[in-house]
């Protein structure tokens, strides 16, 4: 099992933002253990994540793509055929919000098994750690 690690990115030719999955983190390796040690190490894994990621990157923009294709979004992913279908990329730059910090980055929460839709949490702050590293406040 796995958390989906995510940043919000702004696509620099339509202007829309959107939510990419940028890396993955082997859930049991967080979950087994309990206490501080615990907590650092997946605070060192999400940093290395956050700091290894470019300022810039070309993304699949659902909204470039449905303006080059013509059709919506949800249409063009369930109707494409991978070999053959066009893909439209463009840069994008990852959205920070604060002054010389890194793009926060998101976890899916879900298992996503069975048609769930994500459950994105913001993973910066000491609760959200506490939380997920199994450690009773």
């Amino acid at each position: 099992m796995s958390f989906e690690c995510s940043m919000i990115c702004n696509c620099l030719l339509c202007d829309s933002y959107l939510v990419i999955v940028v890396s993955m983190i082997d859930r049991s390796h967080f979950i087994q253990g309990r206490g501080r040690r615990n907590r650092e190490n997946l605070e060192a894994v999400m940093e290395s994540i956050q700091l290894e990621m470019p300022s810039m990157k070309l993304v699949c923009c659902p909204t470039c793509n449905e303006e080059c294709s013509g059709q919506r979004w949800d249409m063009w992913i369930a109707t494409a055929d991978r070999e053959n279908t066009v893909s439209y990329f463009s840069p994008a730059k990852f959205v920070c919000f604060e002054e010389d910090q890194p793009s926060p980055l998101y976890l899916n929460e879900s298992e996503n098994t069975g048609g769930r839709k994500p459950k994105w949490t913001l993973c910066s702050g000491e609760l959200f750690l506490l939380s997920i590293c199994n450690v009773n406040i």
